[in-house]
């Protein structure tokens, strides 16, 4: 793993809301780390699988997808994605995260 995604992996899930996180790299390798017992790394690896292959679909259909929000009843998923099927992604808990956080940390996604 790169000493960059590392970081920023860290940086992520020390974030206050912050229940997982994770890159895809261009090699489709995904690095994840979830901060919460009932929602393991694997859970976060298949999330961010069917997340991709939404992304894509949406690609193809010439929709934008440089920025990408799911809201769910607790929790929000923020993705990054780049061409080549590059991508950041943090789970956060609506409640308790920062806009303003995720907003730096996807910014400064190491893509």
């Amino acid at each position: 793993m790169s000493d960059a995604i590392q970081s920023w992996i860290e940086q992520a899930t020390s974030g206050r809301g912050v229940l997982a996180c994770g890159v895809r790299r261009a090699d489709r390798s995904l690095l994840v780390r979830s901060t919460r017992t009932d929602f393991p790394d694997a859970q976060m690896e298949q999330a961010m699988r069917k997340l991709y292959e939404a992304i894509y679909a949406l690609q193809q259909n010439q929709i934008p997808t440089e920025r990408v929000r799911w809201s769910f009843e607790t929790a929000q998923m923020h993705c990054v994605a780049r061409p080549g099927g590059v991508m950041a992604v943090v789970l956060a808990d609506k409640e308790t995260a920062s806009a303003a956080e995720i907003e730096r940390l996807l910014t400064e996604a190491p893509l």
